[in-house]
């Protein structure tokens, strides 16, 4: 009969493709490896070529703080990036030149190359994932963000970790999508504030899928409660200083 066969949707079909991609994913290892190569010898080419400006000084004066003024500074001043103040502390222990220093920013920048290909991946296909994840690797704006000593790089690289377990746990509601999720979503919010706006966003998205007919799993119900327990101090931050140093950003 002409109406014999069954109706697919377009959103399994979207995720049976996501899903068909994602078990060829090892066979572009290869290419990811030389593009993160790649991205490596554009982060670090001309990296000491300007000196530290006045901002990169702050973030290396904060970090050689005393661990009793750091945190005070960090409660009532710079909370926002905290991650990365805690982070270049330990940094600065192993060297204390501006191209070891602003080392540190290069090392998310490139991890957030295969993970662009992950969320690309899950989102579409291989293919799309590895034009995605070629598009980061020659961004001016990545390249000039990983090659400074601030938080922005951290900040990308959380957030697009957060979104990537977004989308497996809506596909696979599994344990460590779960923790994942958590982790990553939180840990970008202490890389900056404005994550807040990420998580929000996700959050919303829910609220839509339920029109799309598509059921949400439970667990990503409590990864909401999980995530408000751990960005608190971060959001009493925002209501006792007006989120410091950027509250001038409308």
């Amino acid at each position: 009969m002409l109406f014999s066969q069954p109706a697919v949707s377009e959103t399994s079909t979207r995720t049976g493709s996501a899903r068909e991609g994602v078990r060829h994913f090892p066979k572009d290892w290869p290419s990811l490896f030389a593009l993160t190569v790649i991205g490596a010898v554009l982060r670090c080419l001309y990296l000491t070529r300007k000196s530290f400006w006045f901002d990169e000084g702050v973030s290396v004066e904060i970090a050689r703080l005393d661990w009793y003024n750091f945190a005070r500074i960090l409660w009532r001043r710079e909370g926002n990036m905290s991650l990365y103040y805690v982070l270049l502390r330990g940094w600065l222990h192993f060297g204390h030149s501006e191209f070891f220093i602003r080392s540190l920013s290069i090392l998310p920048s490139l991890a957030t190359i295969p993970v662009v290909y992950w969320l690309a991946g899950r989102l579409f296909d291989r293919r799309v994932g590895l034009i995605a994840a070629t598009l980061l690797t020659f961004n001016a704006y990545h390249i000039r963000y990983a090659q400074e000593a601030r938080s922005y790089s951290f900040f990308i690289f959380l957030g697009t970790l957060s979104s990537a377990f977004f989308i497996d746990l809506l596909q696979q509601p599994t344990r460590r999508n779960r923790i994942g999720h958590i982790l990553a979503s939180s840990l970008a919010v202490y890389a900056h504030l404005y994550a807040v706006l990420l998580i929000v966003a996700q959050w919303l998205s829910l609220r839509f899928l339920k029109y799309e007919g598509i059921k949400i799993p439970l667990n990503t119900k409590q990864n909401w409660r999980w995530i408000a327990i751990l960005i608190f101090p971060a959001l009493l931050f925002v209501g006792t200083t007006g989120a410091g140093p950027i509250s001038w950003i409308k």
